[in-house]
């Protein structure tokens, strides 16, 4: 599946992101969090703005878990940039 976005920012600037999308896995992950079942989901593509400075190849991974209604891990790469953001704590309302 592929997905397409556009954003405009604070100074005008526009861009946009066209990704594939693919389900890697369905499995149990253990973070500081906790333990969950999540999907694992890879966002591939490209990501431009309009001023044409910059245009960069992409790669997200998305650990998702439906119990918490969010992702408990992202790991992202552009160029030389890697950014990985984990849940530390999570307070879930089973009610």
């Amino acid at each position: 599946m592929a997905l397409e976005g556009h954003w405009k920012g604070d100074d005008c600037t526009e861009g946009a992101i066209i990704q594939d999308v693919e389900v890697l896995s369905c499995k149990e992950e253990t973070l500081e969090a906790g333990t969950f079942m999540v999907y694992s989901i890879k966002y591939k593509g490209k990501i431009t703005n309009s001023r044409g400075y910059y245009s960069a190849d992409t790669v997200d991974v998305h650990l998702y878990a439906p119990k918490a209604k969010t992702f408990i891990k992202l790991t992202q790469q552009q160029k030389d940039y890697f950014y990985v953001e984990e849940l530390l704590n999570i307070l879930i309302n089973t009610r």
